[in-house]
């Protein structure tokens, strides 16, 4: 079994207008891209990896990532390197979907 984790944007929120169904509500898309950058954690062996660092460098400069949420991406996926090597950082809550 493995721990992958999708670096991504910071999900965005945004109105756009009338729900299909009629309603006075507006409807909302919530968006977040996912940066191709991956840490994961193998669980038989406790080895842990940050995974496609190229790919992210790669389209650091194809898809002009702003300067911060470069820093951001990098600075997640540290601390999450650290925490799955240190300890469970997600207390456990994900086991009741993987039985």
């Amino acid at each position: 079994m493995v721990v992958d984790i999708d670096i991504r944007t910071r999900p965005e929120a945004e109105r756009c207008g009338p729900r299909s169904d009629h309603t006075s509500d507006s409807a909302v898309v919530v968006t977040s891209l996912d940066l191709d950058l991956d840490v994961v954690r193998i669980r038989a062996t406790g080895e842990v990896r940050v995974l496609d660092e190229d790919e992210f460098d790669l389209h650091q400069v194809r898809y002009s990532y702003r300067a911060e949420v470069i820093d951001a991406a990098r600075a997640s996926a540290d601390w999450l390197a650290a925490a799955l090597a240190d300890r469970e950082p997600f207390t456990g809550a994900y086991r009741r979907w993987l039985g």
